[in-house]
């Protein structure tokens, strides 16, 4: 078995649960560990409308090879393909996403606790997911999201605004395009 015959035998696995919420998963889709268009997204789904042969197309990153994470990653794809173009994430993509058993904000919705153990259920079933993460080329591994705070940084000459990370401020100042001068924190202009 390769990855995306693991990742399409996980979705049949899952269908049922599609059904039961009323949105059954169309048969016209394809299933792929590759990089999606956004660096940041750790899997995507592409509508029928953007394939020449009208599948749907999910795709999960190679730098995820955990294989209930990815399942996990698999079923808020899904909601997606159920629900087709136009819902993104919003109030139809939460209801579905919620009777499959997603939780959180919904642009990064994830599995319940009770659902990742019926995907661990499920991945016991389909066996071991066939792919070790890539770590090579300087995109993988995926970083996660820094979670400090920006800092709010202005010109003192012209009111100029920028935001940096704090752990970019020890790299060195940023400086005004306009006049040159030092950016400063809140802090610093008083």
């Amino acid at each position: 078995m390769n990855r995306e015959q693991w990742l399409a035998e996980m979705a049949k696995k899952m269908a049922p649960v599609f059904e039961a919420a009323g949105k059954p998963l169309p048969a016209n889709i394809r299933y792929s560990c590759g990089f999606t268009s956004k660096k940041s997204a750790i899997g995507q789904c592409w509508y029928p409308e953007g394939s020449a042969d009208g599948h749907a197309e999910i795709f999960i990153v190679p730098g995820k090879d955990d294989p209930i994470e990815v399942a996990g990653i698999l079923l808020h794809e899904l909601v997606h393909a159920a629900l087709g173009s136009g819902h993104g994430h919003g109030k139809e993509f939460k209801k579905l996403a919620l009777a499959v058993g997603l939780q959180g904000p919904m642009k990064s919705a994830h599995p319940t606790d009770e659902t990742r153990i019926a995907l661990k259920w499920l991945a016991d079933e389909v066996g071991s997911y066939p792919h070790a993460r890539l770590v090579a080329g300087g995109l993988i591994p995926i970083k996660e999201r820094s979670k400090d705070p920006l800092i709010n940084l202005r010109c003192p000459c012209c009111g100029y605004f920028a935001k940096a990370k704090p752990s970019d401020m020890g790299r060195g100042r940023l400086r005004c395009p306009e006049d040159g001068m030092t950016l400063l924190t809140k802090e610093e202009r008083i």
